[in-house]
């Protein structure tokens, strides 16, 4: 195991949302760099800006208990980008990993852009309705109107 971690953030001055900025993963005291964990960081820094080479996405397979969580957090750190986690299944469809397709809403209310936020990252229009309930204290009714009211603007 390696204990120097060198940086590898590839998203300097590029302004986080605070969603965002709550999904980049903080390596806790006792957290052991490996090399594995370097030679990829590594490997993703060196490509990010080629855009021929540049890694979007890291599948990793491998048994349960393997360490493939821990790593993808680990990057997440190192490279300073939000972490998120899929489990594939064997009738995964791509909606399952890309979603759905959501409008892009402009809007100058502060309130609004944390709340698009969150319905953005949520996984079906369900969670989005209770996401909506939820933040302003709505019936389920209510929330439906809402969401149409967001998308007319």
């Amino acid at each position: 195991m390696t204990q120097h971690q060198p940086s590898f953030v590839v998203t300097k001055g590029r302004a986080f949302s605070k969603l965002e900025q709550t999904m980049i993963w903080k390596k806790p005291q006792s957290h052991q760099t490996s090399d594995e964990e370097l030679r990829i960081a590594s490997e993703i820094a060196l490509n990010w800006t080629d855009p021929e080479m540049k890694i979007f996405n890291v599948l990793l397979e491998g048994d349960a208990g393997s360490g493939k969580t821990q790593l993808a957090k680990a990057l997440s750190a190192d490279l300073q980008l939000p972490y998120t986690k899929i489990t594939c299944f064997a009738d995964m469809d791509k909606s399952d990993v890309f979603g759905a397709l959501l409008p892009v809403i402009n809007t100058d209310q502060e309130e609004d852009k944390d709340l698009l936020d969150a319905i953005y990252q949520s996984d079906c229009f369900e969670d989005v309705l209770a996401l909506i309930q939820r933040h302003f204290s709505l019936t389920r009714e209510r929330a439906r109107a809402k969401f149409a009211e967001l998308i007319e603007r």
